[in-house]
């Protein structure tokens, strides 16, 4: 009699190592994903809160403008008046109308600009409410694309 002990591994049997092995690399390459996608929607409400908390700002030196606006009787007047009382740089002229601009940092790449004029009822309006990119762009040119030059024809 033989004594050796011999193991069959069977289709079934080797089918479900199979099926394992892929849900292991499926489950793997999921949570991956989910993780990504963690991330990203962090980043992206950070960013949010960034521009809003910047924005309330933007609003309240807004309010400052106005007040001031409204009892100014020269530029030079309300750059004084401003001069004590905004966070932010302002710059005023009177060149066509009373007017007002200043800048509120949101992060190290974009400002909220604001720009508010008088208009001919001596009333400030809101002219500009917007947002710049502050930060420097730069070119990417990590990926060498075909410029339309060199073209290679073969002929058979």
């Amino acid at each position: 009699m033989n004594d050796k002990l011999k193991i069959k591994i069977g289709g079934t049997s080797l089918i479900s190592v199979f099926v394992l092995l892929c849900l292991a690399a499926f489950g793997t390459l999921s949570l991956s994903s989910a993780n990504a996608d963690y991330r990203l929607a962090q980043r992206s409400a950070a960013a949010i809160d960034e521009y809003y908390q910047a924005d309330s700002k933007a609003v309240e030196a807004y309010a400052v403008v106005d007040r001031y606006m409204r009892t100014a009787q020269s530029a030079e007047q309300l750059k004084m008046q401003l001069a004590d009382k905004m966070p932010y740089d302002a710059v005023v002229t009177d060149d066509d109308g009373l007017e007002c601009s200043f800048e509120v940092p949101v992060d190290k790449n974009r400002s909220i600009y604001v720009c508010v004029k008088m208009d001919e009822n001596n009333i400030p309006k809101l002219t500009q409410w917007k947002t710049i990119l502050t930060g420097a762009w730069e070119e990417d040119v990590s990926m060498n694309l075909w410029d339309g030059e060199d073209i290679i024809l073969i002929e058979e």
